[in-house]
């Protein structure tokens, strides 16, 4: 009975123990459900973070297979690291930092898997299953288990072709631009903040007969440059780095070649931010332009020179001929003068002696015909005509009296003379009409200046009745502003006043005209419009 006891009993802690033991089982078999679901979530999430990175990311054991990676990869990849697939490998190529292939054991995933890290990654090329040529930057590093042993690799593929393409681009303008700058015919340098050069192209030879690499790193002033170049030359510079703006400054010294002179345009090379972060320097060769420059301001001082002495003798040719005129105009004035003198006497004694004497022979004859009854018909007749022609010769002496030298001009003066010579004038030319205006204090004028108003008054409407065929006729005589001005207008047919000075004999009247007002101390006008007439104007200063 005891023994049936003990066997149920032990029977019993059995199954209390296999019951424990299976709600264990069940309790870990929960634990393990739970714990593949939030791996299954966590491989979600992981696989989600993979697939929106934007590089190609994998990871692959110790065999080179790959047991984990986004769809970017498959792009470049399919089962196995390039350097472990065959298949693959002729697809791929890696290059060092030297741009020299690189052999598959130097590849990113081989030394990776050698324990290496290779980041940054190495660029490679790989060609496409539609042909197309696709550089890529891979990097890769050793995958560690929980105890620090290597159990694969972990591989990123990023696609740089467009960076590829650009940095081509890059290298080809730079490449122009090196030949550019090498060929160009001037010195081109870079300055650093130090003012030193961090550049300067092959043509610096031509100038200071030094080799480029020489100057790199240097100052002017360890360059060899005299201060008379460098200093201002370092102000510029350092002028466009306080301000931004460009400097240019022309600058000689003497090179080996010879003395050159330089014109150096200096400018900014900005960063990003926009600061000065270099300043160029463009060295143009203008020694031939400063020889001709110096050439010409030679050749403008010679011509100053000649023309102060071309000056100083034209000045002296001027005061002898001012002299000369001065001295001619005086004898015109003179023989002028004299001319009216010799009219005046030769007027006076028209009227003293013959004048005097052929009235008096007329009164005798007329005196004998009246007290003579007893004469001849004949003789009475002959008298008669003798008497008569008496008194035409009379007239005439007294019209040429009258031409030499009226005498109203010295008894009753200018304005009188004139009024007087323009009623003659209408009683000989009646078909001509005069309007006068005569607004002047002849008192202060000199005598020598009343005989050439008048004369030229005279000229002046004879011209009109010979040539003008004019109808009214103008005469004034006013001061005005100062001055004594005479004009003298018709309606005539007009004429070319140069064309008839040109002409000795027909420009007679205008020439004496002129040379009356000049002399006298006036300025002589004419102006004439065909058809319209022709307007005479002088003016004399009015003390």
């Amino acid at each position: 009975m005891q023994d049936e006891d003990k066997t149920k009993e032990q029977l019993i802690a059995e199954f209390c123990a296999l019951r424990e033991q299976v709600a264990g089982f069940e309790k870990e078999r929960v634990e393990r459900k739970k714990a593949e679901k939030a791996l299954r979530e966590s491989e979600a999430r992981l696989s989600a973070i993979l697939e929106q990175l934007p590089v190609a990311v994998g990871v692959h054991n110790r065999n080179g297979e790959f047991i984990l990676c986004n769809s970017a990869m498959h792009y470049y990849v399919l089962r196995k690291i390039p350097s472990r697939d065959s298949e693959q490998k002729g697809r791929w190529k890696a290059f060092g930092a030297d741009g020299h292939p690189l052999p598959p054991e130097q590849w990113p995933g081989a030394r990776a898997l050698r324990g290496e890290i290779v980041n940054p990654g190495i660029e490679c090329q790989y060609t496409a299953e539609d042909s197309r040529e696709v550089w890529t930057l891979v990097s890769a590093v050793p995958y560690l288990s929980a105890g620090g042993e290597s159990d694969g690799v972990i591989v990123v593929i990023q696609g740089i072709t467009e960076r590829k393409r650009a940095e081509e681009e890059l290298r080809r303008r730079e490449e122009e631009l090196r030949v550019l700058v090498e060929n160009a015919p001037d010195v081109i340098s870079l300055f650093d903040r130090n003012l030193r050069r961090i550049y300067v192209n092959s043509e610096v030879w031509e100038n200071t007969g030094q080799d480029a690499s020489f100057m790199m790193g240097k100052s002017l002033t360890e360059a060899g440059y005299p201060d008379s170049f460098a200093q201002p030359l370092n102000a510029a510079l350092q002028n466009v780095f306080a301000t931004g703006r460009e400097e240019t400054v022309e600058l000689d010294w003497e090179a080996p070649k010879g003395r050159i002179w330089l014109q150096i345009r200096c400018a900014p090379l900005r960063t990003a931010d926009g600061s000065v972060e270099r300043v160029m320097s463009i060295g143009r060769d203008i020694t031939e332009r400063k020889e001709v420059e110096e050439a010409l301001r030679q050749a403008r001082d010679d011509l100053e020179i000649r023309v102060q002495e071309r000056t100083a003798e034209l000045e002296e040719a001027n005061r002898i001929l001012l002299d000369k005129e001065r001295t001619l105009r005086s004898l015109s004035n003179r023989i002028l003068s004299a001319h009216e003198e010799e009219r005046k006497r030769i007027s006076r004694e028209l009227h003293d002696s013959i004048s005097s004497s052929l009235t008096a022979i007329k009164l005798s004859l007329e005196n004998s015909l009246s007290q003579s009854k007893e004469l001849s018909g004949l003789l009475s007749n002959s008298l008669k005509i003798l008497v008569a022609s008496l008194s035409e010769t009379i007239d005439e002496t007294r019209r040429i009296m009258s031409d030499l030298r009226p005498s109203v001009l010295d008894d009753l003066g200018l304005v009188t003379a004139i009024e007087w010579f323009c009623r003659k004038f209408r009683t000989t030319y009646s078909n001509i009409h005069i309007e006068q205006l005569l607004e002047i204090d002849q008192k202060r004028m000199p005598e020598p200046l009343k005989i050439a108003v008048f004369r030229i008054i005279q000229e002046a409407l004879q011209n009109i009745a010979k040539h003008s065929r004019a109808e009214f006729v103008d005469v004034i005589l006013k001061e005005n502003a100062g001055q004594i001005e005479l004009l003298i207008e018709d309606n005539g047919i007009g004429f070319d006043p140069e064309a008839i000075l040109a002409r000795e004999q027909g420009g007679l009247g205008l020439s004496i005209m002129r040379e009356r007002t000049e002399l006298s101390g006036g300025s002589f006008e004419i102006k004439s419009i065909a058809g319209k007439g022709t307007a005479i104007r002088a003016l004399w200063p009015f003390d």
